[in-house]
């Protein structure tokens, strides 16, 4: 039998659950297309550039490389921390 259902569902864990009584026999197989319902275009389905990417999370260049260090604490030494990485990697 060919036919087409808008099947409402969830995914949780791995696994598609329907919202409700599905209309099909036990074991029919078929294949989802699937379609988000929010209308996120940005969403999983999409690939968007690094630009875009940019602009949906509204991140700025990063000014000054020391910037990137964020709350290090200042009592530690950033160099001392990547040296102990790069000896423990050996």
């Amino acid at each position: 039998m060919d036919r087409e259902q808008d099947i409402p569902f969830v995914y949780e864990n791995g696994v598609f659950r329907p919202e409700g009584p599905v209309d099909f026999p036990e074991g029919t197989r078929g294949i989802a297309h699937i379609r988000e319902l929010n209308g996120d275009s940005t969403g999983f389905w999409t690939n968007p550039t690094i630009e875009q990417l940019r602009k949906q999370q509204g991140t700025l260049p990063v000014g000054r490389p020391e910037d990137l260090a964020g709350d290090w604490p200042t009592e530690d030494s950033l160099a001392e921390f990547l040296d102990s990485v790069r000896r423990g990697r050996r």
